[in-house]
């Protein structure tokens, strides 16, 4: 199958000086090297091997979420299902793993549910129609403001075209209700006695 669309640009290298001295740093290295030469069963192979052999690698956290991200991008289902099964590692609360990479993980995540609820994975479906839920709750605009582009995306690959018409079409149809109930807001006010005095007062 095609692979899906790839998310947000992964997160930097984090390769500083103090880290070339770590024993998975050319293994890491070459996987980084390998995804972005496209060859993601490569740098698939190189992630896990981080992480198999080096599990305290100051590299593990990293290397367990390009290894996902390699999977991804693969885009077979068995692929995308242990994509997910490997990015639990850095969802799980009780791990200490940092926030914005838990907060990737998680996005990522979303991602590969979408792509698997649209291919009939039932267990993906509830997480992307919450999202999606979100969505016509909060007005289209609100949502997209506040669920960030992994969810919004995943919403919308879950979904069938029907759906999401249907969606966006309640949300502008709330959003013009509600521009039209400030238009005749702002006209009653300004037609209020008082404020025609304040208006004349000042010119």
């Amino acid at each position: 199958p095609t692979s899906p669309a790839a998310p947000a640009t992964p997160a930097p290298d984090p390769a500083p000086a103090s880290r070339r001295q770590d024993p998975a740093d050319s293994v890491y290295r070459a996987g980084r090297s390998a995804l972005g030469k496209g060859d993601y069963r490569q740098a698939e192979a190189a992630f896990r091997r981080v992480t198999a052999s080096w599990p305290k690698s100051a590299y593990a956290n990293d290397a367990t979420y390009f290894q996902a991200y390699a999977l991804y991008r693969i885009g077979n289902t068995s692929d995308l299902q242990r994509g997910r099964q490997v990015l639990a590692v850095l969802t799980d609360t009780a791990r200490a793993v940092p926030v914005p990479l838990r907060r990737d993980a998680s996005n990522l995540d979303l991602r590969i549910c979408g792509v698997l609820a649209q291919r009939g994975e039932v267990a993906c479906s509830p997480l992307v129609r919450d999202r999606a839920d979100e969505l016509l709750a909060g007005g289209f605009g609100g949502a997209i403001a506040g669920a960030g582009e992994a969810g919004v995306t995943a919403a919308a690959e879950a979904m069938s075209s029907v759906e999401m018409q249907r969606v966006m079409g309640q949300a502008q149809v709330a959003a013009a209700d509600a521009a039209g109930e400030r238009a005749r807001a702002d006209a009653e006010a300004m037609a209020h006695p008082e404020v025609q005095r304040a208006i004349a007062g000042a010119g």
